[in-house]
C-alpha cells in the first residue's frame, strides 16, 4: 500500500557535485536513506559542474522521476551556477526548496518529524547543524539563537546587527544550507545567486531571501550533519582558484544591504577597522593559494 504524501509539503533539494568521485557513491547512500524518512515527496535535483564523467554515470544509475542528474560541464567556480541552473530545473508542485552540498547529509530522525515544522505561514525555516570535526570522530551541535518565530524586521535588528559586528556571531546568516525556502518566495522575486562573485555568495543569496520575507521560523534542532564526508581541500569549492575581482563578494554583499535594508546597526572604530583588516586578509590569502596552485599545477 503507497502511503499517502498529499498531506505534507513538498521539497525541492539542489545538490551541487563537483569533484566528487571517490566519495560520491558514500554520499548518494546516506541521501537516499536520510530521505526515505520523509512522509512526504522530495524531488531531488543534482547539478554535476566540472565533474568527471565516471561521477556523472555514477550518480545517473539512482536517476528517477523524483532524483533528477544534470550536467553543465566545466565551468570556473560552478556552485552559484549548478545551484541556478537547479532552481530553473525544479518543478512547480514544489512547497519549499532546499540546498544540500555533497560532503553533507541530513539526518533521517530530523527528516522524519520535520512536517511539524513545515506547517507553518513563515516563508523561511532556518535549522540549527551538528559539524563533524576534520578527524571525524566528533561534532558539536550549532545552535541557533532561539527557538520561535520572529519578523524579518526584528531578524535585522537582532541577529544581522550581531553578525556585521565582531566577533562575528549568528553562523547561521553564513549558508543557504541547513534551510528551507518557500519556493513562491524565490520564484516571485526572482531570487537567485550571483555567478560573478566566489565568495559570500550564500550570505548575499540569504539577505535577498530574507529581505523578501515577513516571517522566520528557527527551530533549534540539528537538519543535518556539516562535513559527513571529510572532503579533500582541493576539491571543496571554497579553494578553488578564482580572480581577485570574484573573491570580493563581501562588497556585493554590503552593497545590497545598504540600498535595500534599513536597521540601526553602529560600528565602532574597532569594529570597522578588524572588518576591513579581516577581509583583506580574506582575499590575500585566496590569492596566495590561487597562486600556489598555478605553481602546482
Amino acid at each position: 500500500m503507497e502511503k499517502d504524501c498529499s498531506a505534507f509539503p513538498s521539497l525541492g533539494i539542489i545538490i551541487p557535485v563537483g569533484k566528487s568521485d571517490i566519495f560520491i557513491e558514500e554520499f548518494l547512500s546516506g541521501y537516499l536513506q536520510s530521505i526515505g524518512f520523509y512522509k512526504g515527496i522530495i524531488h531531488t535535483v543534482i547539478v554535476c559542474n566540472n565533474s568527471s564523467e565516471v561521477c556523472v554515470g555514477k550518480i545517473k544509475r539512482y536517476e528517477s522521476e523524483e532524483f533528477k542528474v544534470y550536467n553543465i560541464g566545466t565551468c570556473e567556480h560552478g556552485i552559484s551556477k549548478a545551484r541556478n541552473f537547479g532552481l530553473k530545473k525544479m518543478p512547480k508542485k514544489i512547497d519549499y526548496i532546499g540546498f544540500l552540498d555533497d560532503d553533507d547529509c541530513y539526518i533521517a530522525s530530523s527528516l522524519k518529524k520535520i512536517e511539524v515544522s513545515l506547517n507553518t505561514k513563515a516563508d523561511i525555516i532556518c535549522f540549527g547543524w551538528n559539524e563533524r570535526f576534520l578527524s571525524g570522530t566528533e561534532t558539536v551541535y550549532k545552535a541557533l539563537p532561539r527557538n520561535s518565530i520572529i519578523s524579518r524586521d526584528n531578524l535585522y535588528e537582532q541577529d544581522l546587527s550581531q553578525y556585521l559586528k565582531l566577533p562575528r556571531n549568528m553562523p547561521y546568516l553564513g549558508y543557504c544550507w541547513g534551510k528551507f525556502f518557500k519556493k513562491d518566495l524565490i520564484s516571485n522575486n526572482f531570487i537567485f545567486f550571483d555567478e560573478t562573485i566566489s565568495t559570500f555568495e550564500d550570505v548575499l543569496f540569504l539577505m535577498k531571501a530574507i529581505s523578501c520575507s515577513k516571517q522566520i521560523l528557527f527551530v533549534d534542532k540539528p537538519l543535518l550533519c556539516q562535513n559527513f564526508i571529510i572532503k579533500p581541500r582541493d576539491n571543496k569549492a571554497s579553494y578553488a582558484g578564482h580572480s581577485l575581482e570574484r573573491g570580493l563578494g563581501f562588497i556585493e554583499v554590503a552593497k545590497f544591504l545598504e540600498k535595500n535594508v534599513s536597521f540601526n546597526v553602529l560600528l565602532s572604530n574597532f569594529d570597522k577597522s578588524s572588518l576591513l583588516t579581516r577581509y583583506c586578509g580574506y582575499l590575500f590569502y585566496f590569492n596566495i593559494l590561487r597562486a600556489a596552485r598555478q605553481v602546482l599545477f
